[in-house]
């Protein structure tokens, strides 16, 4: 839910060059609802996980680039 309370933190996250920033938060922070609520569900557990770690994969650059450039995590005031 922080993708779209906190989106222009999140947002910062992603560096300048990449398009629709702000819209790639929403739809990411919707596929991190959508992923758990398929992780919730026995059938659909297995490949929810797969799902997950590949999106986990997917989105560490963008961890990587805010500790590079010291963009603070949503919420917190600095990069401490």
């Amino acid at each position: 839910m922080a993708h779209f309370a906190q989106g222009e933190s999140f947002g910062a996250m992603v560096p300048g060059w990449v398009p629709f920033r702000l819209g790639l938060v929403y739809v990411t922070g919707l596929l991190e609802i959508v992923l758990a609520f398929l992780l919730l569900v026995p059938r659909t557990r297995n490949q929810a996980g797969v799902l997950t770690a590949i999106y986990l994969v997917a989105i560490f650059p963008a961890n990587i680039y805010a500790a590079i450039v010291g963009v603070p995590a949503p919420g917190q005031e600095d990069v401490n």
